[in-house]
């Protein structure tokens, strides 16, 4: 079975990866980001700019082609939560979950949307 491309417009590309903690955890940030969200592309040109490793959810790209022009979009993305306690803090000792995703995205250049959406399940 193969997966139809998703288009996408040349050019900027607000790469946006949603995540919402279960009932009960909260993103851990006491050791710093608890996300981390790695762009790259097959092609490598592909993507004349956004390719590498942040720390946030949300990131621009500029996709390079003309249009028609095809290629996969890979992007891994990680989050940390925690269990916390009936204030919503979480406590020195929590039970802590990671959360992870990959996607292998086949898109085509051309008019499509300037943004992609990615949903990483917390639930």
């Amino acid at each position: 079975v193969e997966r139809p491309p998703t288009p996408l417009a040349a050019g900027p590309v607000d790469l946006r990866v949603r995540f919402v903690p279960p009932a009960g955890q909260h993103l851990d940030d006491r050791w710093g980001s608890p996300v981390r969200v790695v762009v790259s592309a097959s092609p490598p040109d592909l993507l004349a700019d956004g390719a590498g490793t942040t720390t946030a959810l949300d990131r621009p790209l500029v996709l390079r082609g003309e249009a028609g022009a095809r290629g996969v979009l890979h992007v891994s993305a990680q989050a940390a939560a925690c269990d916390a306690g009936e204030d919503g803090e979480v406590p020195e000792h929590a039970a802590c979950h990671l959360y992870q995703q990959d996607w292998g995205i086949p898109v085509v250049l051309g008019d499509g949307p300037g943004e992609l959406v990615l949903d990483l399940r917390g639930v």
